[in-house]
């Protein structure tokens, strides 16, 4: 079973994340930064999210706050051990 890296880790996307469930392809963590739509011109609110998604089909999970939910809910399989 792979180990889930904490936030303070570096890991290998390629290596440790498992490939899509859908198509097989390769999947990655993507990262953006949104803002929250109580902000002004001077005093933007800005935050980031993460989410995983297949390079190959396109298919993703939801945003998240943080890497490791992201991560987490990616690697999750019917039928595996939680």
């Amino acid at each position: 079973m792979i180990d889930i890296p904490s936030d303070d880790v570096v890991y290998d996307p390629y290596k440790d994340i498992k490939p899509c469930p859908f198509c097989g392809g390769k999947a990655i963590i993507v990262s953006a930064y949104k803002h929250d739509d109580d902000w002004t011109i001077l005093h933007p609110y800005y935050y980031k999210t993460y989410k995983v998604g297949c390079m190959v089909c396109g298919i993703q999970t939801q945003e998240y706050s943080d890497k490791i939910n992201a991560f987490k809910i990616w690697q999750r399989r019917v039928g595996e051990e939680k």
